[in-house]
């Protein structure tokens, strides 16, 4: 009478505890993070930013990922001059360990005021433009570090001239300006 007991917990028990445990041959490798904020000196805003990017889609093993990332920056000289810069970024990489090719198109958007003794502060105006990018980024794992550099090309056009003057770039030289951006972070 115990016997038959004792034969249904040797053959459920064992069964029991293997199906809890996943079988793997490998440990899985770390996922890479979705989170990520960084600074960024010169880029898409101007001569500094704070941004807030997430991977929105993974391929290929993690190889091939989709990002958007929304940045903010300000800009001011004493008593005349006003910019505030907001930058939306969608980010197309793909690399291997770490190491990644991006390609991007950003759209910035500028909102600036300026002030004239005669009349104080004058109103404000936007502007916005969308700018291509293309660059190498370093994003490892979970609470790493992250870092990206970068270039893009700027058009002397009526739309990009905020974006000129806050580089300290002059709007009636060359076509085009070749500008960069390094972005320091930390994913999570």
């Amino acid at each position: 009478m115990i016997r038959v007991p004792l034969i249904i917990l040797l053959h459920v028990v064992p069964g029991f505890l293997l199906g809890l445990q996943p079988l793997n041959a490998q440990n899985p490798l770390p996922r890479i993070a979705n989170n990520i904020i960084y600074g960024e000196a010169y880029g898409v805003g101007g001569v500094y930013s704070l941004n807030y990017e997430r991977v929105l889609f993974r391929a290929l093993k993690e190889r091939l990922m989709l990002s958007a990332s929304f940045g903010a920056s300000y800009y001011s000289k004493p008593y005349y001059l006003q910019y505030y810069h907001f930058a939306e970024r969608l980010n197309l990489t793909f690399g291997y360990k770490g190491v990644f090719l991006e390609l991007g198109c950003d759209l910035i958007l500028s909102r600036s005021r300026t002030y004239s003794f005669r009349d104080y502060w004058l109103g404000w105006s936007n502007t916005g433009t969308v700018l291509p990018h293309a660059g190498l980024r370093y994003q490892r794992k979970s609470a790493a570090p992250f870092f990206k550099v970068y270039l893009l090309p700027i058009r002397n056009n009526n739309e990009n001239y905020f974006l000129l003057y806050h580089i300290k770039k002059a709007s009636s030289a060359s076509y085009w300006y070749l500008w960069g951006g390094l972005a320091l972070g930390y994913t999570f």
